[in-house]
């Protein structure tokens, strides 16, 4: 049996290795990079937030919101919406 508060220990472990990976992702391509975690003014997608330069020295930015649960599914209507 889990103990009540393992399942938040278990999100944190799990965000920590996707920025482990991104990191590692960004380092290997070369790119420089700005590596953020819980951005608390970005909404829905605030969990991982890389701004990079890419080949032509453009800004790019990419925002991720984490799950760790199985079989949680993110809806298309919830990707689009404005919160």
């Amino acid at each position: 049996m889990k103990d009540k508060g393992s399942a938040q220990i278990h999100g944190q472990i799990f965000e920590y290795k996707f920025c482990a990976l991104a990191y590692l992702r960004a380092t290997n391509m070369g790119y420089k990079f700005k590596l953020a975690s819980n951005k608390s003014e970005l909404g829905a997608f605030d969990d991982i937030v890389v701004e990079y330069l890419d080949g032509n020295s453009s800004k790019k930015h990419i925002f991720v919101q984490l799950k760790s649960k199985l079989n949680k599914h993110i809806t298309m209507s919830e990707l689009k919406s404005k919160n």
